[in-house]
């Protein structure tokens, strides 16, 4: 199914819940540090923060690659690596705005969240319900809760 995440940053208990959830599906190993999903911390206010890939209508790391290997999912609308074609440039992760891609040190390769094939275990085990996945008739307010998210996180990473 299509849809997006939408984090609510007032829910998070800062668990870490969701990047253990996602390195156990995609790696088979618990390690919230190889997770797609990273969960960062406000200090100054007390706040938990998601950062993931937001699945941008602008889509920067796609126009950014130049040996085309990611591309959208037709099926959940993800953005997905083509591990093939993807050379580790890191132009991707320099075209991304929002910080969501990350290179899997262990696996020396490209990682982005894939929404789970279309059923996102962050949002399915997030005990607090910080993390939802919506449905793409719900986007515009998902977006604009997301511009939230990309604002704080983008405070954290420049000012820790």
């Amino acid at each position: 199914m299509k849809g997006m995440l939408v984090f609510y940053p007032e829910k998070c208990s800062g668990c870490n819940i969701c990047s253990t959830v996602c390195s156990a599906y995609h790696l088979g190993v618990v390690n919230p540090d190889r997770s797609r999903i990273r969960v960062l911390r406000k200090e100054q206010e007390n706040l938990d923060v998601v950062n993931v890939c937001v699945q941008c209508e602008e889509k920067f790391c796609i126009q950014a690659c130049p040996f085309d290997a990611l591309s959208v999912n037709p099926e959940t609308g993800a953005t997905v690596v083509d591990h093939e074609k993807c050379t580790r440039c890191r132009l991707c992760i320099k075209a991304c705005p929002y910080n969501g891609i990350i290179l899997d040190p262990m696996l020396n390769q490209i990682t982005i969240c894939d929404l789970c094939d279309g059923d996102p275990q962050c949002a399915k085990y997030c005990p607090t319900e910080a993390i939802q996945f919506v449905h793409p008739l719900a986007s515009k307010v998902a977006h604009e809760q997301n511009r939230t998210i990309i604002t704080l996180t983008k405070e954290i990473i420049e000012d820790p």
